[in-house]
């Protein structure tokens, strides 16, 4: 039928064409330098956290972060989902994240645990965002818009994601890398990513210029 295809192209168009699409892929896009920061450094991080340890003790270790950063994103998302609301369930955890990123290597220098704490912290931040975040299209758009608003957020925000692991490490080949107090620089840059995307978060406004719709909430 003639409305077939063109029943699939206006909601993408809308997505498209819509401001709140692209602020929240800007704001994504800083998220994943962070998120993909960690996720591909942060067994060398421990390593040399723990330069001791044995190979199997190092991917032990390892494992509490990302265990911690899964329960962290599936407690935010409820909570979020029971007091209806987003921009403080991403924009907290964010923050969390970014000071936790930024005290690491200081705290490498002065005691192996709580480095350790401090990674995961900013783990749990960096994931916890998932469910606020992407349930935020069906506040602004209806089901198809709001479909291909994911969609449009999760791929032009996945660039973030080719920027972080490469920052952190030409950064740390600088700094020489060699122990996770010298991480500084990187540490410091994959910080500002997250510190931004929760001032993104913090200042989006997706119901501007138009009455909230009923049961949805910001």
């Amino acid at each position: 039928t003639s409305d077939g295809p063109a029943a699939t192209r206006r909601p993408t168009l809308a997505a498209v064409r819509n401001w709140r699409t692209w602020w929240a892929a800007a704001t994504w896009a800083l998220q994943c330098v962070a998120y993909y920061g960690i996720l591909f450094w942060l067994p060398l991080l421990v390593g040399q956290i723990l330069p001791d340890a044995s190979t199997p003790a190092v991917a032990l270790v390892s494992a509490i972060p990302f265990t911690a950063a899964a329960a962290a994103m599936l407690a935010n998302a409820r909570h979020s989902r029971r007091a209806s609301e987003r921009r403080w369930h991403c924009a907290a955890p964010l923050l969390v994240c970014a000071v936790a990123l930024a005290l690491t290597p200081l705290a490498a220098r002065l005691s192996a645990p709580l480095a350790l704490v401090l990674l995961t912290l900013a783990t749990s931040g960096a994931w916890a965002t998932y469910g606020p975040f992407f349930s935020w299209p069906a506040t602004w758009a209806a089901p198809d818009e709001a479909a291909a608003a994911v969609a449009t957020i999760n791929s032009v925000g996945q660039a973030g994601g080719l920027v972080g692991p490469a920052l952190v490490g030409v950064l740390s080949d600088a700094e020489g890398g060699v122990e996770a107090a010298e991480h500084v620089h990187a540490m410091l840059a994959l910080a500002a990513a997250a510190g931004a995307a929760a001032l993104l978060s913090l200042t989006f406004a997706p119901q501007h210029g138009r009455p909230p719709c009923a049961g949805r909430s910001e």
